[in-house]
Order: structure tokens, then C-alpha cells, then sequence
């Protein structure tokens, strides 16, 4: 539903006085998930007077790169403006917010199918490191984008946070090969993680999901 997100369903709202009878009270608060969730408990607990959790997972503008800016791009599929206008709503209204890590939320996009074998690759984002040119020989090649995802942990994936030239031009390209060659669903792009700790788990579950390291030469 979150995807085909159209229109507010205020006939939901009539709801209201039945989750009262069901519970025999009122509820102390209630907790929104995805966009429509979050807009339908943001009305219910301005009805009904109580508490509004707010889950802020997996926001639209995080898993597609420069989504606010080219939404009319997507509109049709996606319903952009919709959900953009219901998450800033619902968040706005709540009384507290209950974010996704940061761990969950970084990076580019998500991966639609992950029952699918990880092509792993962590390093510099940089000429000499090429991770570009394994994003774009992914991208190029179908058999492989149909066996497996890739994902990368390079750098940043904003262009803002970068001060090195060379990175930025390397960043600049990351995007535009994801959108070139649509990469959405089969491409994950993390930016560089400093936790060793974190680091080891990464290939641990690579290790795990009988996935493989790769190195671009």
C-alpha cells in the first residue's frame, strides 16, 4: 500500500470508536509505521486525543538519490509527492519519533530481491581503489545483474560531506550510473563505516549469505 499511496482513506478514521470498544478504553498512545501508517495514527490519535509514536523507517528520500529533487520523475510510479507530503505531516504532528539506525538508513536505494547472492566490495572511493568501474561493470553486464546484488562501502554518497576533489568527481559518477543504468533494487551504496567491529560483521554476513568479496583492479 505504501507504494500506491493516492489519496488520505478518511473513512479509516471511523475506526476510531471501535479500537475504543475493542480495548474497552482508550488507548494511552499509538504507533505509525510507513507513510500511510504514520498519517492514519497521526489522525487517529488527533481524534482520539492520545499519544503519537511516529516510526520513521525506510524514509523514500534516503532510498532513492535525489528523489525530492526529480520526484515528478517518479511520480507515476512512485506517488513521490504523496508520501513526501504524508511523512512531513505525520512527522510534524507526532509527540516522538523513533528513527531507523544509522546503519539501516545509509546508502543508496534497497535491494529488491535478497534472497540473491552479495557481490561485496569495501574500500577508498577513488581512481586507484575503481570502485565506480566495478559499480559500472555491473551495471553492463545483465547475466550478472540477474544472479546477484552488488554492494559497495566507499566513501560518501553525498557530495556535500566530501572536501577531497577526486571523491567528489567519484561520487558524482556513482550517481550518475545508478540512475544511467537504473540500478534501483539491484545496487546498494553505504558510505565508508570507520567500526572495525561493524566492518567484520559486514563480511560475516556476506560469509553467511554465501556471498564474495570483490576487488576492482
Amino acid at each position: 500500500m505504501k507504494k500506491n499511496l493516492r489519496k488520505v482513506p478518511y473513512d479509516f478514521m471511523d475506526v476510531a470508536g471501535e479500537i475504543a470498544a475493542e480495548l474497552q478504553g482508550t488507548p494511552d498512545f499509538i504507533i505509525g509505521n510507513y507513510s500511510d501508517g504514520n498519517l492514519m495514527a497521526s489522525l487517529l490519535s488527533y481524534k482520539m486525543g492520545i499519544t503519537h509514536c511516529n516510526i520513521a523507517h525506510a524514509l523514500e528520500k534516503t532510498k532513492y538519490p535525489d528523489s525530492d529533487i526529480f520526484w515528478k520523475n517518479f511520480d507515476e510510479k512512485y506517488h513521490f509527492s504523496c508520501q513526501f507530503t504524508t511523512d512531513i505531516v505525520a512527522m510534524n504532528n507526532a509527540d516522538f519519533i523513533i528513527t531507523s539506525t544509522y546503519q539501516e538508513i545509509a546508502g543508496s536505494g534497497h535491494l529488491d530481491d535478497r534472497s540473491k547472492p552479495i557481490l561485496f566490495s569495501m574500500a577508498r572511493l577513488d581512481r586507484v581503489k575503481d570502485i565506480t568501474g566495478l559499480v559500472e561493470a555491473f551495471a553492463k553486464c545483465a547475466k550478472l545483474r540477474e544472479l546477484v546484488n552488488l554492494v559497495v562501502v566507499a566513501g560518501y554518497n553525498d557530495v556535500k560531506k566530501s572536501k577531497d576533489r577526486e571523491e567528489i568527481v567519484e561520487i558524482e559518477k556513482m550517481h550518475e550510473l545508478i540512475k544511467t543504468h537504473k540500478l534501483f533494487g539491484q545496487f546498494r551504496w553505504i558510505s565508508a563505516q570507520t567500526n572495525r567491529a561493524r566492518n567484520g560483521e559486514l563480511y560475516r554476513y556476506i560469509a553467511h549469505t554465501h556471498g564474495a568479496f570483490v576487488q576492482a583492479m
